[in-house]
């Protein structure tokens, strides 16, 4: 009997050990939730806003998704459950769901002034309602993420301007390095964000026409004023290859083909000139001007192919090519480097000619002594 109920209890024990460490890793990995016919998914859990007090924050980047997986239309009202003074801005917080059908939904976050410092807790609840008579609760889904609010703060003032000084309209993105994560804190589309953030480490991106154009890392301590002044690099060096040719009677390595398209994405620029930069194990041998254009115009414009040799030949090793743009006698944009080795290649050395020079002087001895050998034996 004792071993009988000295078995239950360790089965008993188990079974609770089991449930405590699912409970654990479902705090721990929260997952998108479905419930009969309603799904929430997106990225709003994953998120950890560190704010001060006044201030706030919306973001394409922060979203959420609610899916309707059910057979018939649901209507969805989204509510909130957030601290006093904490507020969740949604697009909307009342629609219809078709069968099949989701509607993605940003999600800000706006503190207010009187909020006191400490953790939160910012849960999202999406609920269906069966539209038609006698409209009834047909399930929830949610999701939560968490709000640190401090006191002290710095402040950063982040800019983009054009090579000319002048404003240059990008769509700005920052993030708060923690660990491992980048966490959106910061949007604006008009090249410029001013705000307050709480002290620690960021990552800064400007974009424009979808691409990226500039970024920076910077570190903020508290009481801090940060001045940030992005370039943007809207010209690029695109395809840039150096393909290798050889004689095909001999073998020798003849001369490399220096192939690539320019890109300017912004506007026209000025008394251009681009360069192309040779290194032989990372000492400097040639510099080659490719193309100088008064105007080089919006779009793509293709380098002819250019053939290289070498001025003073070629010789063993690896040989570093980069392209420069240059404007008015400024850099404006650059290759990255493109490395050739030559040992496997037949490679013409320069004539040594010094070499040659001794080779002939000792032939000429040679004659002579001979000569003066045969002419005493005649004697």
């Amino acid at each position: 009997m004792a071993k009988h109920l000295a078995r239950h209890l360790v089965r008993a024990r188990i079974l609770a050990l089991t449930i405590l460490i699912v409970a654990l890793l479902g705090f721990a990995f929260p997952i998108p939730v479905k419930a009969q016919g309603i799904a929430i998914s997106g990225n709003f859990y994953r998120q950890h806003f560190e704010f001060i007090p006044g201030q706030s924050l919306t973001t394409p980047e922060i979203y959420v998704v609610v899916f309707n997986h059910g057979e018939d239309d649901l209507r969805v009202k989204l509510t909130s459950k957030t601290p006093l003074g904490v507020e969740l801005v949604l697009p909307t917080t009342d629609f219809t769901l078709a069968p099949g059908e989701n509607r993605q939904l940003e999600v800000g976050v706006n503190v207010g002034l009187q909020v006191p410092p400490g953790d939160y807790d910012l849960i999202l609840t999406a609920e269906a309602y069966l539209e038609g008579p006698g409209i009834k609760v047909s399930g929830a889904a949610q999701q939560q993420a968490t709000l640190t609010v401090s006191a002290e703060a710095g402040e950063v003032d982040i800019s983009t301007v054009s090579p000319q000084g002048e404003p240059f309209l990008t769509t700005i993105r920052l993030y708060k390095q923690i660990e491992d994560q980048n966490l959106p804190c910061g949007y604006s589309e008009t090249g410029r964000l001013k705000t307050k953030l709480t002290p620690g480490d960021y990552l800064v991106e400007a974009y424009y026409q979808g691409a990226k154009v500039a970024e920076e890392t910077f570190s903020l301590a508290a009481d801090e004023h940060k001045t940030i002044t992005l370039l943007p690099q809207t010209v690029y060096i695109e395809g840039f290859a150096v393909v290798r040719n050889w004689y095909s009677e001999t073998g020798e390595f003849a001369f490399a083909k220096i192939v690539y398209n320019i890109n300017n994405t912004y506007q026209p620029i000025k008394d251009v000139t681009v360069v192309l930069k040779v290194s032989l194990e990372d000492k400097l041998v040639d510099e080659t001007e490719l193309i100088s254009l008064p105007t080089l115009d919006v779009g793509k414009t293709g380098g002819a192919g250019y053939n290289y040799i070498p001025s003073q030949g070629w010789q063993h090793g690896t040989y570093i090519f980069k392209i420069e743009l240059y404007s008015q006698g400024n850099i404006y944009a650059e290759s990255q480097e493109v490395q050739m080795l030559t040992e496997s290649a037949k490679v013409s050395a320069p004539v040594n000619w010094l070499l040659i020079g001794g080779i002939i002087a000792g032939v000429a001895i040679i004659g002579v002594v001979a000569y003066l050998m045969v002419r005493r034996r005649r004697a």
